[in-house]
């Protein structure tokens, strides 16, 4: 079993989205010498963002949880629908390995499972917004994002204090 955990919250401006890429990744202001680290979960007053990818001296990059590599554990509103919310590099995220009998419908909200070690439990992902049930095994479902990454100013990286 996990200890408990205390967060601290660093906040960090966007300093750069590529135009061209801008689902991929992100750069932000605080690195290193900010006491930041690899995997730490990267989120905004909205949702989750992603995570830290490199670590420079005065700033970062930030995987997405948008990008083609992004997958992130997550669960839906009644805990009962654990899963796997994956990045298609765009605004569209699909929740991947929902049996067919689940209970899950449009709207439902999914948080982050908090079984992984970057994100911790009930941090907001997205709503459900549209569930194709042809698949014999599992249903293809579609999670808006709940922001809009070109409005996005200011982030918070949340640390682990042991």
């Amino acid at each position: 079993m996990k200890k408990k955990m205390k967060y601290t919250i660093i906040i960090a401006e966007i300093s750069y989205i590529d135009s061209l890429n801008p689902y991929e990744t992100i750069s932000i202001d605080k690195g290193k010498n900010d006491n930041i680290k690899k995997n730490m979960a990267v989120t905004s007053t909205l949702g989750v963002v992603g995570r830290i990818k490199e670590v420079f001296d005065n700033y970062s990059i930030v995987e997405l949880i948008t990008s083609n590599q992004g997958y992130t554990s997550a669960i839906d509103e009644n805990g009962d629908t654990l899963s796997i919310l994956s990045g298609q590099g765009n605004e569209i995220l699909n929740l991947e390995y929902v049996v067919t009998d689940s209970n899950i419908q449009v709207g439902n909200k999914i948080f982050t499972s908090g079984i992984s070690d970057i994100y911790k439990k009930n941090l907001f992902l997205g709503e459900i917004t549209a569930i194709d049930n042809n698949d014999e095994m599992f249903k293809q479902i579609t999670v808006k994002l709940p922001y809009n990454i070109f409005n996005l100013k200011d982030v918070m990286i949340i640390k682990k204090e042991r």
